[in-house]
């Protein structure tokens, strides 16, 4: 993955973790185990378990907000 496709992702799942935080998403389990989705008008985006040597990367996925 290029740095510029990581870039990206990370700025939509900081996105994501920002307005889930603030109650503006709702997470809702898929028929598959450990998969959730949520829904957006043309579209939904689904959030599945992944390889663990994405954690183990030099900057860190997302950030924190004190």
């Amino acid at each position: 993955m290029t740095h510029r496709s990581m870039t990206k992702l990370i700025k939509i799942y900081n996105a994501l973790l920002t307005q889930t935080k603030q109650g503006r998403l709702t997470w809702v389990p898929t028929e598959k185990l450990d998969v959730f989705e949520v829904d957006f008008p043309d579209y939904s985006i689904r959030i599945v378990p992944g390889p663990d040597e994405m954690f183990h990367m030099n900057q860190p996925l997302w950030t924190e907000s004190p």
